[in-house]
């Protein structure tokens, strides 16, 4: 993986040297920010290959496709779970190829795949690691005149407990989000809003020794049941595996499909079906395929 190559000028150099210095007075990790990250880099970009790119507060795997850089692409937002890295996310998902590749699953255009590593490899329960990664997406946003309708989160884990945090906290910025393996680590089950009003892929394993199924979807398959309301309520099985049951329920304005897998992995059932590394486990789909199309069908309005 290719460092960002960096042309400062001396403004460049004066804008980092007051970012190291406020980052110094701050103390290590205390309220640093990402925002203007890449912008304040004055980053030279490599096209078409994933970039290491070191920001005040986090590290980012950055995968731009060569005809993003002229605007208009979509962007995918993939979290790692705990004693994760971006790369390793990456090579269970596969996303940020997926990603150069989607408009041979039918996209309009490639997307940008932003994959976060946690410094220390571990992501705060409480959040506090969330404002940083999300000015960082808006860094990316901004630098490359992203399309607003197509920006899209999912994560593992850690990295799932995040994107519900993220799809409670800011809503008007993504279409459509895929979690997976993990809710609420303090009330597994649960998530921190009423269920949002955007369309929601939702993973877990049967056999997850970490994120029991049993404490995790039905809880949440109730909620949403409830929340949807009975007379409203339109639940289909719409594909069903050698090792895998994918249902969708909609209705009163909600979209919220659900896979169950029995897949196993070096983590037992904590994995993600189709993928590599030692997340990724066989499966009668492939995680970061569906995740990927998922985004593809449901951009904003």
């Amino acid at each position: 993986m290719k460092e960002v190559s960096l042309f400062m000028t001396s403004q460049w150099k004066k804008a980092a040297l007051l970012l190291t210095l406020g980052a110094a007075l701050q103390g290590c990790g205390g309220g640093q920010s990402d925002a203007m990250c890449l912008e304040n880099q004055g980053y030279v970009l490599p096209s078409n290959d994933p970039n290491r790119v070191t920001c005040p507060a986090t590290d980012y795997r950055l995968t731009v496709p060569a005809t993003c850089e002229s605007g208009g692409c979509g962007v995918i937002l993939d979290v790692h779970g705990g004693t994760m890295t971006g790369a390793i996310q990456d090579a269970a998902t596969k996303l940020s190829q997926l990603g150069k590749d989607a408009v041979s699953f039918g996209a309009t255009t490639p997307y940008i795949v932003i994959q976060p590593s946690a410094r220390g490899n571990i992501w705060s329960e409480g959040g506090a690691d969330d404002q940083a990664i999300f000015d960082f997406l808006q860094s990316v946003v901004n630098v490359f005149n992203a399309d607003t309708s197509r920006i899209h989160m999912g994560g593992f884990s850690q990295g799932a407990s995040m994107t519900w945090r993220f799809a409670c906290k800011f809503p008007e910025t993504f279409a459509s989000f895929a979690p997976t393996s993990g809710t609420n680590p303090t009330n597994p089950g649960t998530i921190p809003c009423d269920v949002p009003q955007h369309p929601i892929l939702y993973v877990n394993g049967k056999n997850d020794p970490l994120a029991f199924y049993a404490n995790e979807a039905p809880p949440l398959l109730t909620t949403v049941r409830a929340t949807i309301g009975e007379s409203n309520l339109e639940e289909t099985i719409i594909q069903e595996g050698r090792s895998h049951t994918w249902r969708r329920l909609i209705g009163n304005g909600y979209w919220f499909e659900h896979i169950a897998h029995s897949s196993i992995g070096l983590v037992g059932g904590h994995c993600m079906p189709g993928g590599g590394g030692a997340f990724g486990c066989p499966g009668s789909f492939n995680y970061g395929e569906a995740a990927l199309e998922f985004y593809i069908e449901h951009r904003k309005p």
